[in-house]
């Protein structure tokens, strides 16, 4: 454990100032933006297309970094993160209500969600280096790192102004690109010889999309499944405000829901290696699917905050024990050279779930009420996990046979 100390402290690094990055871009996006003059529906239409846009470079990227050699997920990654430095810091320039701030936001959104997936399928390529890192506990700090960051931009944007943002980003960025630096040449240096089967990915040459189609449909049914789940979660992000003024709630209700949320989600990261000593990845995520159904049903039931509170018993069976298993079950029915389109195509999913998210559940809230989407939601998670639950072990089968 002690040679892989540096690589997990390394990883762990990364994955703390992406998610402090994202707090910056994502979550602040709305208080930067009504600072500069945009209302809510110009905010909400940027995000949106943001989003549509990460979902077109996305399976572009995800190709470039599955092909050994120069371009792989490390020196992709980098590449894209000055990708976003670069429009972060026109955001730092501009103010004001202009064409140029808006199409600089919606790029530097689109980028920083391209790098979810070229972040999640690092465990896979640095374990066929011999390089173990454990994915749960670096995941976990990812977490912890916007709980942080949420907190001091809180307090930097009421003293110094939204300024302050784009400079957090910019700091968060630069460290971030260290941090891959600094892993990507340990990668490069470690001998691929080490982990048997590597000399047999560079023989076989890269697969087009059209053969990882061919070898993942039943992978490819889950992820409708995935973007169904992810509908729930998505209105829980935009809109949970809303939900709890539904209840007699309010914004310090939405604000401790929040924080508890964020603190649970440690349990299932921290603990996840020990998980899957125990159990297998296709189990979790059966587990995971099952708690996320459960929340959508519980959420429906609510009529009072408190109850709507004491539905977070089940989210650490949900979504964050959802987080880290998709990521192990794709890298066990992958190979190295599809790995990140299989991470991509799972991110893609539930990119396509934010933007109809964003999109519906407004409109739904207008002409419904909190009441119908709830009930909307609890059967799209249904629907969800009838789709995911009997495929999981099938697709595990299936995506061995075609190796």
């Amino acid at each position: 454990m002690r040679k892989n100390l540096k690589p997990n402290i390394e990883y762990a690094e990364i994955f703390w100032t992406y998610w402090s990055v994202y707090c910056v871009i994502a979550s602040f996006s709305s208080v930067f933006l009504l600072a500069n003059g945009y209302t809510n529906t110009e905010i909400g239409t940027m995000i949106a297309v943001g989003n549509l846009v990460s979902v077109a470079i996305q399976p572009v990227l995800a190709s470039v970094a599955d092909r050994s050699g120069r371009f792989g997920v490390f020196p992709v990654s980098v590449l894209v993160t000055v990708v976003v430095m670069l429009f972060e810091a026109v955001t730092l320039i501009l103010s004001g209500r202009n064409f140029l701030l808006s199409a600089a936001y919606v790029l530097m959104f689109a980028f920083q969600a391209s790098l979810q997936p070229l972040l999640n399928s690092m465990e896979a390529k640095l374990a066929r280096r011999g390089i173990d890192v454990d994915y749960g506990i670096c995941r976990a700090m990812g977490s912890l790192g916007y709980s942080v960051m949420s907190a001091l931009l809180g307090v930097l944007v009421v003293s110094a102004g939204v300024r302050a943002l784009p400079v957090a980003g910019e700091s968060c960025l630069l460290l971030l690109l260290g941090g891959l630096l600094l892993l990507g040449g340990r990668f490069r240096k470690a001998d691929p010889a080490s982990c048997a089967g590597s000399s047999d990915t560079k023989e076989k040459g890269s697969i087009s999309m059209g053969e990882f189609i061919r070898r993942h449909k039943l992978f490819l049914v889950i992820n409708i499944g995935i973007l169904l789940i992810f509908y729930d979660h998505q209105i829980i992000n935009f809109f949970m405000l809303q939900i709890f003024q539904n209840v007699g709630g309010n914004s310090g209700n939405m604000g401790h829901y929040y924080s508890i949320m964020t603190i649970l989600e440690l349990i299932p990261l921290l603990g996840f290696t020990w998980l899957t000593k125990h159990f297998r990845s296709s189990f979790l995520l059966k587990v995971a699917t099952i708690g996320f159904v459960l929340r959508g049903i519980l959420m429906l039931l609510a009529h009072t905050p408190t109850a709507m509170m004491l539905t977070l018993v089940v989210h650490p069976f949900g979504f964050p024990l959802f987080l880290p298993a998709v990521v192990r079950y794709i890298n066990e029915i992958m190979d190295e050279r599809e790995a990140v389109r299989g991470q991509s195509l799972y991110v893609i999913m539930i990119t396509v779930s934010a933007v109809a998210a964003s999109f519906s559940g407004g409109v739904i809230l207008d002409t419904l009420g909190a009441g119908a989407l709830l009930w909307i939601c609890a059967v799209t998670c249904v629907i969800g996990a009838v789709i995911i639950l009997p495929l999981l072990d099938r697709a595990k089968t299936d995506s061995a046979k075609t190796l």
